[in-house]
């Protein structure tokens, strides 16, 4: 158990192996858990304010970790764009059974020209290639390329015919599958999801979050199309906001450089909590050094 002015915060400790650390937590980091343990019951977006190294990234990471808690963290700098919210696209490795449907007639049309090599040949007199992958194909594909030359006309004929059904199927842009950002990854799966450094963020990337700080969060990824509104109470449960996420974010106020001004809307819907600088007192200073020894 944990005590911050009185106020316990009860800990498995079978749920983490970082458990011990708390021994070495400063008095502000200890406010910090109950905090957390208290503000994470429903949802109201944190904001966790300090100078640097005062232990706002840790003390969220340990925290999440203690007490069982999935957490997703996306460091926040002036490059992160509002399309970051929307997901990426990635290549992906595996074809569609349509796809699969195509390249087996393909292959029926060159199961039997000559040369080609026997591992390929049986997989194909066998129809046996659930398991490959458009490398596969490919080289295939190059090996009859290669060969092309010595074939007869009609064989040639349908060498070409397998190679441009490759080429079509396994264009690159065919193959680019959209990936969940980080946020949605969170929000769907009820995770804890921490935007650490939002005083590095640019603007428009806060604008675009505008309603998911809100006390009944919601996102609208307009970006990719009708139909991708996250909410709570989504019919879809594929766009449907889970119960259990939450959302944290760390500021530091002193580091200004760099920053933007965080509006007070945005603030004014927030809960936020001040965490003390670790050497601001002589007895934390000391306990977290021991900690690390």
């Amino acid at each position: 158990t944990l005590r911050s002015d009185g106020i316990p915060m009860h800990i498995n400790t079978s749920s983490s192996r970082s458990h011990y650390e708390i021994q070495y937590l400063s008095s502000s980091e200890k406010e910090l858990f109950v905090f957390l343990s208290m503000s994470l019951k429903k949802y109201t977006p944190i904001i966790i304010q300090g100078p640097t190294a005062s232990g706002k990234t840790y003390s969220v990471q340990l925290f999440a970790d203690i007490i069982g808690r999935p957490l997703r963290t996306i460091q926040l700098n002036s490059e992160i764009t509002s399309q970051s919210i929307a997901g990426t696209f990635q290549p992906s490795k595996n074809l569609s059974m349509e796809e699969m449907d195509k390249l087996q007639e393909a292959l029926h049309s060159i199961s039997d020209l000559p040369n080609l090599p026997q591992e390929f040949a049986d997989k194909i007199q066998n129809e046996d290639i659930s398991d490959w992958l458009p490398k596969h194909f490919k080289q295939l594909r190059s090996i009859i390329q290669n060969n092309i030359d010595q074939y007869n006309a009609s064989d040639k004929a349908k060498a070409l015919y397998f190679i441009k059904e490759v080429d079509n199927l396994l264009q690159f842009y065919n193959h680019l599958k959209r990936t969940d950002s980080v946020i949605i990854k969170a929000m769907t799966e009820g995770s804890l999801l921490l935007l650490d450094g939002i005083e590095a963020a640019p603007a428009d990337f806060f604008d675009r979050l505008t309603t998911l700080i809100d006390n009944n969060p919601s996102l609208n990824l307009y970006e990719r199309g009708n139909g991708f509104f996250y909410s709570r109470d989504s019919e879809n449960p594929e766009r449907r906001i889970h119960p259990n996420f939450r959302l944290i974010m760390t500021y530091n106020p002193v580091d200004l450089s760099s920053a933007i001004n965080l509006s007070p809307s945005l603030l004014s819907k927030c809960t936020i909590f001040s965490i003390r600088s670790i050497d601001s007192n002589l007895n934390d200073s000391s306990l977290i050094i021991f900690g690390f020894l």
